[in-house]
């Protein structure tokens, strides 16, 4: 791990990275963007850079201190972040705003979330809007949420259509991260796109110890914080947060309610305390505004605070010093979610929990089924989706996509001249009240077409979860970064469920990593559990009293140690061994050479 930071290692490569910067006088800058945009040589140029620097490499101090140096006369960067916190700490540089009047009035550089960056996509005169602005960087920070945050909003396809809007019309990007492994698929589908990994050369806070624990190790642990020793836990779910974590906490464990902060979204804090009953969670969540700005602006925890329980909001936009953290729990086994939340705390940690019995998102069918619709999609069906959503939208407005070109206008024209059923009742009805002008006919007809465009709209995004339409280009586009976000989650579960220090010692490249004896701890209790879960998994697939091979042992075995509801302390060599483990009974059947066998009913 080196120690520079990122401003230092960056000038090696200046030129490369952000563009020519010598020029004589302005008049010399002014030459050189006009020649640049008729100019075919420039083509080649890396208009597009992906920089990966370890957590705490001071990627954003670069951009406030050095990049904005690098603007002239009425330039602007666009800085482009995941998180509202990592905004909040941006908008401290007066150079920054979150305001487009202000940034249009006064030239300064202008932050915005990808929630807000949606907005812009609402129309192509909302996307010139902000071409007015007149950047020369633009800039993605945590650009692995083009995939982590695929999972659960759409925000993320609307950054990956900016990115290529950008791309094509030559502006510079900078793409900043400390984990880019999963993205850099996406951009080797751009050209003049390239890499520059200073993971190595850079500061890159890491816990000092790894422990795998279980979730009742856990809370015995979260139990004894106090003022020296605080800790943050961050989870997969807010319910289990506000439903069960904090109950145990003050019910089981007797932790002071005041002591205890929660950090989630702003939209589900207000649905949890409108739901809670509990008024001591509700105080709780009505104290978050106070906590997250706390942490933003102190960058500590309050002096009463000594157990944070958070989701992944933690996860970025937060840079915590305190010198008496002595514990961080991670519910996610994700390498994007482990290695951006240990980097929150920015002092020596001791260690780093990682939870052993969490559940997976998703399961082998969600794979299968993801699959299934991702072929059949990119094969035919994504065309046949466009054609029909572009007859609608051309009766509705009169707009012609490119899938309506004359061949294809003349093979649909039955389709786009005929009138549904529905319509035609509903139009002999309005033709029935009295005399029409051509224009009120032909309002009626745009009219049920909009809407019918609409509808069309919510059914595709509904059964199809891999789709999103793009407004700008008029079309339905495949949502990749949900598909390898999926894939990914899927992937990263499987191994390190397969062995979890070989899985975290790639992630942090340290040694001192250990598994706690309490995952090995199985009650009676979790193996029924784990009983009922296998004999399920095994009747519903129709593997009971039936002759299995040693091949498809091995592919139940495998099935079975990777559903996300059963807790294993071990991985099992032979489907035999785990069944007999559980009381389920086996009858070999033919040779031991042959390997066959029958699982029987109890």
């Amino acid at each position: 791990m080196g120690e520079k930071y990122l401003s230092e290692v960056i000038e090696e490569h200046k030129e490369e990275i952000i563009g020519k910067t010598d020029f004589k006088d302005y008049w010399d800058y002014i030459h050189y963007t006009e020649t640049k945009l008729y100019d075919s040589t420039k083509e080649n140029e890396n208009n597009l850079i992906l920089i990966t620097a370890g957590v705490g490499a001071g990627k954003n101090t670069w951009i406030q201190k050095c990049l904005t140096k690098e603007l002239h006369g009425f330039e602007k960067i666009l800085f482009i972040t995941s998180r509202k916190l990592i905004k909040e700490q941006m908008l401290k540089d007066i150079n920054f705003s979150n305001e487009y009047i202000v940034c249009k009035n006064y030239g300064l550089n202008y932050v915005i979330t990808h929630h807000s960056l949606k907005e812009f996509f609402r129309s192509p005169e909302a996307l010139e809007k902000l071409n007015e602005l007149g950047f020369r960087y633009i800039v993605i920070d945590e650009v692995h949420s083009l995939i982590a945050d695929a999972g659960y909003t759409d925000t993320a396809f609307y950054l990956y259509s900016l990115l290529q809007y950008y791309h094509a019309h030559g502006i510079k990007i900078i793409c900043l991260s400390a984990t880019t492994k999963n993205v850099l698929p996406f951009f080797e589908h751009f050209k003049n796109f390239k890499h520059f990994d200073f993971t190595d050369e850079c500061k890159n806070v890491k816990p000092k110890s790894i422990k795998v624990i279980s979730k009742a190790k856990a809370f015995q642990l979260l139990s004894q914080a106090n003022s020296e020793n605080k800790m943050i836990y961050m989870a997969n779910s807010v319910t289990d947060i506000c439903n069960s974590y904090y109950k145990k906490l003050t019910k089981d464990f007797n932790v002071d309610t005041s002591s205890i902060g929660i950090i989630i979204s702003d939209s589900r804090c207000k649905t949890e305390k409108s739901n809670t009953k509990n008024d001591k969670l509700k105080l709780c969540l009505n104290n978050m505004p106070f906590l997250v700005d706390y942490i933003v602006k102190q960058e500590t925890l309050p002096e009463n605070i000594n157990i944070v329980l958070a989701t992944s909001r933690i996860r970025e936009g937060i840079n915590i010093k305190d010198d008496n953290i002595t514990a961080m729990f991670c519910e996610a086994h994700d390498i994007i979610d482990i290695a951006q939340f240990s980097g929150r705390y920015r002092g020596n940690l001791e260690t780093l929990y990682i939870i052993h019995d969490t559940k997976a998102h998703y399961r082998k069918e969600d794979i299968e089924n993801l699959e299934l619709e991702y072929n059949f999609l990119s094969s035919f069906e994504l065309v046949n989706i466009n054609i029909y959503s572009s007859i609608l939208l051309y009766k509705a407005t009169g707009i012609k996509t490119p899938y309506l070109n004359d061949k294809n206008y003349n093979y649909y024209n039955s389709s786009i001249t005929s009138l549904p059923t529905d319509l035609l009742e509903e139009k002999i009805s309005f033709l029935e009240t009295g005399n029409k002008s051509e224009k009120q006919i032909l309002d009626f007809d745009q009219k049920y077409y909009l809407k019918a465009f609409n509808n069309f709209q919510k059914y595709i995004q509904q059964k199809y979860p891999l789709l999103e339409y793009n407004i700008i280009l008029q079309k339905y586009e495949l949502y990749l970064a949900k598909y390898y976000y999926i894939k990914e989650e899927y992937n990263n579960y499987i191994n390190y469920k397969k062995d979890p220090v070989t899985y975290l010692k790639g992630i942090f490249q340290i040694d001192n990593i250990e598994l706690d004896n309490s995952i090995d701890k199985i009650t009676s209790e979790i193996k029924e559990e784990n009983k009922k879960i296998i004999l399920s998994y095994l009747q519903n697939n129709n593997y009971l009293n039936t002759i299995l091979s040693r091949e498809k042992q091995n592919d139940i075995l495998f099935d079975i140690q990777t559903l996300p509801d059963i807790y294993l302390k071990q991985n099992y060599s032979t489907l035999g061994i785990l069944l007999k483990a559980h009381n389920i009974k086996t009858q070999r059947k033919g040779s031991n050479k042959d390997g066959n066998i029958i699982i029987l009913t109890n």
